[in-house]
């Protein structure tokens, strides 16, 4: 019996329910352990006071530590959200609307003039897809990358907002941003859908 063909977006919705389960758990036991009453039942033994074997690093020495791995936590998380708008970029045909910017960057690139393509998000889709045409040449992947790309950078300005609460909320925030199914299968798309998280943020 023959396996059934890999499905990206049911993988990346296993993984996000996982994440769910576990960051819910996670919290669980945090909100149970800061319960009035409970200190006893969970940490009934009081912890031993540890010795540090090395030197203790300075105030700003420890922030630039902490500092280091949120940097490596948001770089691993950007490059898998990069990696689920690019894995098999272009093995579907484009969708209905999709053709319009297509057909307006082919057409640019031809030497139409800009009053005589198709206008709806001109600046924000169509001038990439024609740059990513003139780049790679016309193909369907050339044109869908552009919204994979600011689909993943969007992450940037969900961080920055998402940090004035605090940087777990925004790890956090970027986590699922990165995992979503419906944001990763919009940002494959040429089509605005893509594009609005990065700029509307």
């Amino acid at each position: 019996k023959a396996s059934p063909p890999f499905c990206l977006p049911l993988f990346i919705e296993k993984i996000q329910n996982f994440l769910i389960i576990g960051i819910g758990a996670y919290l669980l036991y945090l909100h149970l352990g800061h319960q009035p009453g409970l200190e006893k039942t969970i940490m009934p033994i009081e912890p031993k006071k540890s010795h540090p074997v090395g030197p203790k690093l300075s105030g700003d020495a420890e922030k630039r530590r902490k500092n280091i791995i949120e940097s490596l936590i948001l770089i691993t998380i950007f490059s898998f959200a990069l990696f689920l708008r690019l894995y098999n970029l272009g093995i579907l045909p484009p969708y209905v609307d999709e053709y319009f910017h297509l057909n307006a960057a082919k057409s640019l690139l031809q030497g139409v003039s800009r009053e005589a393509v198709y206008q709806r998000s001109f600046f924000t889709v169509t001038l990439p897809v024609a740059l990513s045409f003139k780049l790679f040449g016309m193909e369907i992947w050339a044109a869908q990358v552009p919204g994979a790309i600011l689909g993943a950078m969007a992450m940037i300005p969900l961080y920055l907002i998402t940090k004035k609460i605090n940087k777990y909320i925004a790890i956090l925030s970027c986590l699922l941003f990165a995992t979503s199914p419906y944001l990763v299968i919009y940002s494959r798309y040429a089509r605005e859908y893509a594009y609005y998280p990065f700029f509307f943020y």
